[in-house]
């Protein structure tokens, strides 16, 4: 069977973009997907958005990351991964790359912040999606396991080692986080010393 890599970008596909800061015509820019009641996503529940600076308000909601501490919120996500598993999962076993853009920062509150550092709240995610899969195909909802990949960029605190333990449920050998560098010669192989605009953020103790 071949290994592929499909891609879910969590913040358009799920619709946990508020607001979308690529223009478009007319100078207007998307609001977030609408639920079947009529309400957009922030309206339903602006508590799965981000704290910042003591208030979750509509205009951070793109700019920085939905708080991955809100139990309800998390099963949004994955519930929403579960399903277009399910619609794509196909006989073939291959990777599945979530894609959680790098925005401003993370959610302030305080059960975000207890979770750690960047790199403890995108693994504490990737955990719940994992454990979510590993329930979907004990029950027989999906048909077979998939690897789970996620990013870290370079030049950003998500490159950062986790402060927390490993959480258990990412221990079974199908989950990566890959390293994305950004600012780096796009001429030469990452690997390659004689690069000319090799960053230095962009190596990896």
């Amino acid at each position: 069977m071949g290994l592929q890599t499909r891609f879910l970008c969590l913040h358009e596909e799920v619709g946990l973009s508020a607001h979308d800061w690529r223009p478009h015509p007319g100078g207007d820019s998307r609001s977030d997907r609408p639920l079947p009641s009529g309400e957009t996503l922030y309206e339903a529940h602006p508590e799965w958005f981000a704290e910042v600076a003591g208030k979750r308000e509509r205009k951070n909601a793109y700019r920085y990351q939905f708080c991955v501490s809100n139990d309800a919120a998390v099963e949004f996500i994955v519930r929403a991964v579960i399903k277009h598993l399910k619609d794509r999962l196909a006989m073939d076993r291959h990777s599945e790359h979530l894609c959680l853009r790098y925005l401003a920062g993370w959610c302030e509150c305080g059960r975000c912040q207890a979770l750690g550092n960047d790199a403890d709240r995108y693994l504490h995610l990737l955990a719940a999606v994992r454990r979510t899969v590993q329930h979907a195909v004990a029950s027989g909802e999906l048909k077979h396991d998939t690897g789970l990949d996620m990013n870290a960029y370079e030049g950003t605190p998500s490159l950062e080692a986790p402060s927390r333990p490993l959480p258990a449920d990412l221990a079974t050998g199908e989950n990566f986080v890959s390293y994305a560098p950004i600012n780096r010669c796009y001429a030469h192989p990452l690997a390659d010393p004689s690069a000319p605009s090799l960053m230095s953020t962009t190596r990896v103790p």
